[in-house]
């Protein structure tokens, strides 16, 4: 009788499981990291978890690689660095091969860093027109910085504008 408890208690924690990905996955792609940890927030066996997140892996639900392709791309629209967008990965538990592979296969004209940091300066110096230099270019690194683009790049990018932001302020 014992048996029969267990199994349909265990049945049971399956099906709330698997509808509790269900859920999940209906409103964005998750890795598997993240579904794994949610389910471990909900107090649920670890065996069973295994067990779910293998049957969601066997219907191609859950992929890690698409994940990080879908990832990066929406990352990359808002517009955010690859620093950033790997760093987010690695929390949701993609290891760096993964995401290194997925950055080479990213085709878009949106994965060149340079134009999007020179795109980013443009719509920022409207905001800071009345600023002297100094402090232009720390706001900018800055805000640069926090979205994930490398130094060099930003260096770069800053640098050229430089001598246009001085024409700038010189001639109103």
């Amino acid at each position: 009788m014992d048996q029969k408890n267990t199994s349909a208690q265990s049945s049971v924690h399956q099906k709330e499981i698997r509808n509790s990905i269900f859920r999940l996955l209906k409103i964005r792609e998750r890795s598997i990291k993240e579904i794994t940890d949610k389910l471990k927030s909900k107090n649920y066996a670890p065996e069973e978890i295994a067990d779910a997140v293998k049957y969601f892996k066997g219907i191609d639900l859950l992929n890690d690689e698409r994940f990080t392709k879908q990832w990066i791309r929406w990352r990359l629209s808002k517009p955010y660095g690859f620093k950033r967008i790997a760093h987010e990965l690695k929390q949701k538990g993609i290891d760096t091969e993964t995401v290194l592979k997925e950055f080479h296969n990213i085709d878009d004209i949106s994965k060149d860093e340079e134009k999007i940091v020179y795109n980013l300066v443009q719509q920022r110096l409207q905001r800071y027109k009345n600023m002297n230099m100094q402090k232009k270019l720390q706001r900018l690194y800055a805000y640069l910085s926090r979205r994930g683009f490398s130094a060099p790049v930003i260096y770069k990018v800053i640098y050229d504008l430089r001598g246009r932001l001085k024409m700038d302020t010189e001639n109103p």
